[in-house]
């Protein structure tokens, strides 16, 4: 009984001996080091990546106070290391992971100057790409043009665009675009149709402090504007955004403002010449009618025309 225990005893210290090894044992590797600038001061807050063909993904670490960094849990194999910060560049190195051992790898960032490609979101002048012809008008110029307060009157400064003697019903304007009538243009606001559905003539006045950009178009246009012989007037107005803004104006108009008309003899004297000679004409005209003469018809029509036209006092 007692050999038994001489043989218990002594494998149980073997094994209490062994365990340790076993247990603690590793499979990985880590990478550990400094990084630091020209001078050989710590950089802290630098990004280390580390890449390897044996490893799935990358394995990233963040340098502290001191500027050191540790990449642990890494497979055996050869890794690449890259060391970046903003302003520092980066620098790149390669070193072995061997199974269960810590590679050093201390890294310096150099000053460096890198050329840089700047593509700007600006417009160009010409766009070579687009058969249309017309102009786009942004908030910011139109907040500097001596506007009224309908945002058609932007489109006055576009070339071919002049006002005939359209309905206007008091509130729109009679814009003209290269010789087609004020009523056959095509209004859109937001991408809703806004001409008068009756008339044919701007159909919405908004406010130029509402409008964000305005675009006319006076020919070429794409396949997707229609039913317009003179210009397509295409308006976003302004949205919200993650910031909060706004504007304030005031409008004043009083009559002491105004300038006064001015009236001297010469003035006074012209128009009573033509109010001579309406009525000198009209009267030619009344008695063309009773002696029947062969003008008799020129000369009702004409009545009719002076009676309303008549000059005012």
């Amino acid at each position: 009984m007692k050999s038994r225990y001489r043989f218990v005893l002594p494998f149980l210290v073997c094994l209490i001996c062994i365990s340790p090894l076993v247990v603690f044992a590793q499979t990985t590797g880590a990478i550990i080091g400094t990084v630091t600038d020209a001078e050989g001061k710590p950089l802290p807050g630098v990004t280390v990546e580390a890449t390897s063909p044996n490893l799935q993904g990358t394995r990233t670490a963040v340098t502290s106070n001191d500027g050191r960094y540790r990449l642990s849990s890494l497979t055996p194999g050869v890794y690449k290391v890259t060391a970046t910060l903003q302003g520092l560049g980066s620098v790149e190195r390669n070193t072995p992971v061997a199974i269960d051992s810590t590679s050093t790898l201390n890294l310096k960032l150099q000053l460096s100057a890198k050329e840089a490609v700047i593509v700007s979101g600006e417009t160009p002048l010409v766009d070579t790409t687009s058969t249309t012809g017309g102009t786009s008008y942004t908030a910011k110029v139109m907040e500097k043009l001596p506007l009224g307060r309908n945002y058609a009157e932007i489109i006055r400064s576009n070339p071919g665009v002049n006002e005939d003697q359209g309905d206007t019903q008091g509130r729109a304007l009679s814009l003209t675009v290269y010789g087609a009538t004020s009523v056959e243009n095509q209004f859109i606001i937001d991408g809703v149709n806004t001409t008068n559905v009756i008339r044919g003539f701007q159909g919405k006045a908004i406010n130029g402090e509402f409008i964000q950009e305005v675009e006319i178009k006076t020919g070429g246009y794409q396949a997707e504007y229609g039913r317009a012989l003179g210009g397509v007037i295409n308006v976003i107005t302004k949205s919200g955004g993650n910031e909060f803004h706004g504007d304030g104006f005031v409008y004043y108009d009083s009559f002491g403002m105004r300038a006064q008309q001015v009236i001297t003899e010469s003035s006074r004297l012209v128009k009573l010449r033509q109010e001579a000679a309406y009525y000198e004409e009209l009267t030619r005209a009344v008695r063309n009618v009773k002696n029947g003469s062969r003008n008799s018809v020129e000369s009702v029509a004409l009545i009719k025309a002076r009676s309303r036209k008549a000059p005012s006092r």
